[in-house]
């Protein structure tokens, strides 16, 4: 089963298919605003597109792991 995330913005994706893989992208500077998720680059130019702050790890850990229940619920249905 694929678990990639992909950029809001410019749709780069990057491997989450474990939790380590998880902490590794956000490590990596994945960020997210609420549940949309954005990649280093787009993260690094957020400033100059947005005038609120982008959200801090925690959250885009969280982000990425429900994202991925998504995924896994609908396999699940397949």
């Amino acid at each position: 089963m694929n678990k990639e995330i992909s950029c809001s913005r410019c749709g780069n994706k990057t491997d989450c298919s474990t939790v380590e893989k998880t902490v590794s992208a956000v490590q990596a500077g994945w960020g997210s605003f609420g549940s949309a998720l954005y990649c280093p680059e787009c993260v690094n130019s957020w400033s100059e597109r947005n005038a609120q702050p982008m959200a801090d790890e925690r959250n885009t850990f969280v982000a990425i792991m429900r994202y991925l229940e998504t995924i896994d619920r609908e396999t699940d249905i397949d």
